[in-house]
């Protein structure tokens, strides 16, 4: 490792926020390492060891090559601007409780072939943060997550993921094995990331991009992200007991091809956010795409979309709770079903949202619609739009040529529901001054037992990965204590 004084910044960034084993200050003695790694495999760290009330600190300014274990009795921390890869065949692995620490714009990139094994524990989360002080940490302080694979998309080879500019070919994605594993992420929180390279290519808290049907994501919080909480880019990756909270744009977003599995997904948009220079405060709880429509040839007249590039976008969803903010004034819905997306979505639980439920976009979308290939089924909607009973998009002569929304999900077989108030909704809007109930936002989250999300639930698939015993509407069981709550002990919910 090059020779690198690192004790001011150690002592800056972790005094707070980063506690060591005792609470009284034993030794501040600085016994910094300066060890270098030879050729055969740069681990990309400076360290600097300090004892007494902080844990040790480890800048990360190199890609990784070889397998890599970063553990818990240390604080990693991401280079200012440095992107990460964990590149060829080398795994990444993180202990249960591992702390690491973003600068701006910095990510990381576990290319193709590569992996990460991030195995939290309830009680001991691995968590993915901002480098600032509590109180003053921002959505978009550092970049974000982002995991590649080989698995199929729906667009030409070869890919590179958003929010990486120029030619990289360790940020490239997709191929044909659809088992492609990029790893496991478990107990695991990302807050405050998210970068914007340009308009519409930005890095997202947790990417995904070509990520097969092996690789295992469980347990993940991604909490105030600047732009989407979860985008996925083709592949057949499955998640489980997910929470995404304040994301700036969308809170899942898929797109090229998905056709993965998902149970258990809280999201809650935001209201606008007491800093002034926060200027994104959600958009949808999902935005779903389907077909290519950035491959066709130049001059191609609006309303055209290629339908011949596969595989479609056909996830399985079951036990979402989308919820919005109970801000009237958010221009936020529920969901965007847009350009061919397909998809089965089941036992949801839909609230808060100011502007509408649904919104379909685009004839092939219509298309997936009439061929069953996309469907909302099993659902309870609740406050929903300026009046707090519409359900979708009102305007029937809008781009879905005409399709109304209304008629779709009033369809009786579906057996969707317009509720009441399912859940509690905070007692007054927060404001600048107060934001209140954001503080504990799952106190809002578990419907009553006796509830309308209790009944009229489908049954879920009985494979490997679906809960079965999840028979009502929504991510969480009515009537669940908080204690009890999946997301209990390892989530968490800083404004700032």
């Amino acid at each position: 490792m090059r020779h690198l004084s690192l004790l001011t910044l150690s002592l800056t960034g972790c005094l707070g926020p980063w506690p060591g084993p005792s609470d009284t200050p034993t030794d501040t003695t600085d016994t910094s390492d300066t060890d270098t790694t030879g050729p055969t495999g740069d681990t990309g760290t400076t360290e600097t060891t300090h004892t007494g009330t902080v844990q040790d600190v480890v800048l990360v300014t190199d890609s990784i090559t070889r397998d890599t274990l970063w553990t818990a009795d240390k604080v990693y921390e991401l280079a200012n601007r440095a992107t990460i890869y964990v590149e060829g065949n080398s795994v990444l692995t993180i202990e249960p409780g591992t702390t690491i620490l973003g600068n701006a714009e910095s990510s990381i990139i576990v290319s193709r072939d590569a992996r990460i094994e991030a195995r939290g524990r309830a009680d001991a989360p691995i968590v993915f943060t901002s480098v600032k002080e509590p109180g003053s940490r921002r959505p978009g302080d550092w970049g974000g997550l982002v995991l590649l694979g080989n698995a199929s998309v729906n667009k030409s080879l070869p890919r590179q993921i958003e929010g990486v500019v120029g030619d990289e070919p360790r940020a490239q994605y997709g191929g044909s094995d659809d088992t492609s594993n990029c790893g496991a992420l478990d107990y695991v929180r990302v807050e405050f990331a998210g970068f914007e390279v340009f308009d519409g290519n930005e890095l997202n808290g947790l990417t995904l991009g070509g990520c097969g049907s092996s690789t295992f994501l469980r347990h993940i919080q991604v909490h105030r992200g600047l732009d989407d909480g979860i985008e996925i880019f083709g592949g057949m990756v499955d998640l489980k007991y997910v929470v995404i909270t304040g994301a700036g744009d969308d809170s899942l977003d898929w797109d090229e091809g998905w056709r993965g599995r998902v149970q258990f997904l809280l999201a809650q948009q935001y209201p606008t956010h007491p800093d002034p220079t926060v200027t994104k405060n959600g958009d949808e709880g999902i935005e779903a795409d389907g077909y290519v429509t950035d491959e066709l040839p130049a001059g191609t007249p609006d309303g055209v979309y290629d339908t011949n590039h596969t595989p479609f976008s056909t996830p399985t969803l079951y036990n979402l709770t989308l919820l919005g903010s109970g801000d009237p004034t958010a221009a936020q819905s529920a969901m965007d079903l847009k350009e061919g997306t397909g998809g089965a979505l089941r036992n949801l639980l839909v609230g808060w949202q100011p502007i509408r439920g649904v919104d379909v976009e685009h004839p092939p979308t219509v298309d997936m619609i009439t061929s069953s290939q996309l469907k909302i089924t099993n659902s309870v909607f609740f406050d929903i739009g300026p009046t707090g009973d519409v359900w979708t998009d009102p305007d029937t002569t809008d781009d879905d040529g005409g399709f109304d929304e209304q008629a779709w999900l009033d369809f009786p077989a579906y057996a969707n529901r317009l509720g009441d108030e399912v859940l509690v909704a905070p007692t007054e809007v927060p404001t600048a001054a107060a934001p209140g109930w954001l503080l504990d936002p799952p106190a809002q989250w578990i419907p009553d037992a006796g509830s309308a999300a209790a009944s009229g639930a489908a049954t879920p698939p009985a494979d490997e990965f679906f809960d079965v015993s999840a028979t009502y509407v929504g991510a969480i069981r009515p009537g669940t204590t908080q204690a009890a709550a999946w997301w209990a002990g390892w989530t968490a919910y800083p404004v700032d």
